[in-house]
């Protein structure tokens, strides 16, 4: 029997994630999440997914063919207190426009930077699913050693989403 065939009870479910018996992720704090739109320094006007009011701020950046709705499970499930999350269309995705053409991962990247500069964001940890990874890791390889770090990589994953890579997801992000 594979693990994707496994029926898992709640308390195996959060022992496995790691998550204490007292807090389960069912009764993680749920509230709306807020879609709103930016507009960039290059033009182009980025629609967003924010959730949360916390200090630090938690940047998920989707792949290819998809858009943020891919991290709606993990904005819901994760502390809105704890955590600012931010999920953005990158461009040409969802409903983010897409004026210029994108000739490689450095356009992204650049869009990703000019994003959070929009939202005055100074630093952030990211977390990049598929290519989202990649523009993730483009971004942070624009900041020179010397500076103060503003990209924290969080994950990087290659294969499709599901629910139990959603889970571990939000177990990874409340360690942190």
């Amino acid at each position: 029997m594979c693990i994707r065939d496994r029926v898992f009870t709640k308390r195996q479910k959060n022992r496995f994630l790691g998550l204490p018996s007292g807090r389960p992720y069912e009764s993680a704090e749920k509230a709306s999440i807020a879609i709103k739109g930016v507009q960039l320094s290059n033009g182009e006007t980025y629609t967003y997914r924010e959730h949360g009011t916390g200090k630090q701020v938690l940047l998920l950046v989707h792949g290819n063919l998809s858009s943020s709705i891919l991290w709606d499970l993990l904005l819901e499930g994760l502390p809105a207190g704890r955590y600012r999350m931010l999920a953005p269309d990158l461009r040409g995705f969802g409903d983010s426009s897409y004026h210029s053409p994108i000739q490689s991962i450095a356009d992204l990247s650049q869009d990703l930077l000019a994003f959070m500069d929009a939202l005055h964001v100074q630093q952030a940890a990211v977390m990049g699913w598929s290519m989202g990874g990649l523009v993730a890791l483009q971004a942070a390889a624009a900041f020179s050693p010397e500076d103060e770090p503003a990209l924290e990589m969080t994950l990087a994953a290659p294969r499709p989403i599901s629910w139990l890579i959603v889970e571990r997801l939000t177990a990874i992000a409340l360690t942190y």
